[in-house]
C-alpha cells in the first residue's frame, strides 16, 4: 500500500512536487520519520513515500547535476499541510 501523507496535486505554485522513500536502512531516523507523522497504526512498507511539500527548504541538498532535489542527511519531515492546526508546529518567532 502507498502512503501518501499530504495529497495535493502534483503541481504546487508550479513547482514539481517529489516523494522520499522512508530511510529504511537507518532504523533511528525511520522511528523519528514515523513519529513525525503522528498517524496511530501506521504500517510502514517500502512502498511508503512522503511528499517533498512535508519538508523545509532548508532540508534540500543543491546538487547541480541532480535531476531532483536531495535531502540533506539525518533531516526529519517537519511541515505538515493537511494536519489539523492542532499538529502544526507553532513558529514561536513569528507570534
Amino acid at each position: 500500500m502507498l502512503l501518501m501523507v499530504t495529497l495535493i496535486p502534483r503541481y504546487l505554485l508550479g513547482q514539481l512536487i517529489h516523494f522520499f522513500r522512508f530511510p529504511l536502512t537507518n532504523e533511528l531516523l525511520t522511528k523519528k520519520w514515523v513519529d513525525a507523522l503522528k498517524r496511530k497504526k501506521f504500517k510502514l512498507s517500502q512502498s511508503s513515500r512522503i511528499c517533498s511539500v512535508d519538508f523545509a527548504e532548508q532540508d534540500f541538498q543543491l546538487q547541480p547535476y541532480a535531476h531532483r532535489p536531495l535531502l540533506k542527511d539525518n533531516i526529519i519531515p517537519s511541515i505538515f499541510p493537511a494536519f489539523p492546526f492542532y499538529y502544526q508546529k507553532i513558529n514561536k518567532s513569528s507570534c
